[in-house]
Parts: structure tokens; sequence; C-alpha cells
């Protein structure tokens, strides 16, 4: 909420007029867990348009030597792809095409290091 008064303050519109998406990237491990701290918060005042979330894509796990890990005889471990799957985390969630839609033309992306 504070950045929005801040650029409406700077760009001189009304605050209602301001819109700074925040697109959160979730696990599936994190996912629900994620969603429901933002609503026990209300969104920390974020209009409910403006809050995505959007789950980032797995890929198997390796070890330190390489090789390929099992969750169990017949299955793939698996693991988020990290930072750099977000863009195709974006696509596949609709959101890339929802802030060009929007007219969006600057992202700012930061990590969370949830070990």
């Amino acid at each position: 909420l504070g950045a929005r008064r801040l650029a409406a303050q700077h760009s001189g519109r009304r605050l209602e007029e301001v819109h700074l998406p925040l697109l959160v990237m979730t696990s599936e491990a994190n996912d629900g867990e994620t969603r429901a701290f933002f609503a026990e918060r209300d969104r920390f005042g974020l209009p409910p348009d403006q809050l995505h979330f959007f789950t980032q894509g797995m890929l198997p796990a390796f070890d330190e030597r390489g090789r390929i890990l099992r969750s169990s005889a017949s299955q793939l471990a698996l693991s988020p792809n990290g930072n750099g799957g977000v863009y195709l985390s974006l696509q596949e969630a609709g959101l890339l095409e929802e802030m060009s839609r929007r007219g969006v033309t600057s992202v700012f992306q930061f990590g969370v290091d949830n070990v």
C-alpha cells in the first residue's frame, strides 16, 4: 500500500488509479500455505485483482554426482525449477498475456530464500 501511495503522489494520480500488481511464485509444497498467509492478512491491503499467485514448474532432481533421484521405485523425485523458471511459469499461468493486456512495460523481480 505504501508503494502505491508513493506512486500516486509521484504521478499525480489518485490511489485508486495506481496499479502495482504483485505476482507471487510458489511451489507445490508451499502454495496453500502462502495463499493462506496472504488471506489471513487481508492481502496486505492489495485489491484482489492486483495479487496473483502462480506455481513454479518442477524438474527431476539429481544428487551431487549427477545421478537422477527417485521418490519411489517407479517415480522420479522432483524439485521446483527455481527462479530460472519464472518466465515459463508466468506464461503457463497466463500472466504474461495478462501483463501485456494491461500495458505493463516493466517488472521488478526479487527472490525470497525460503530454505
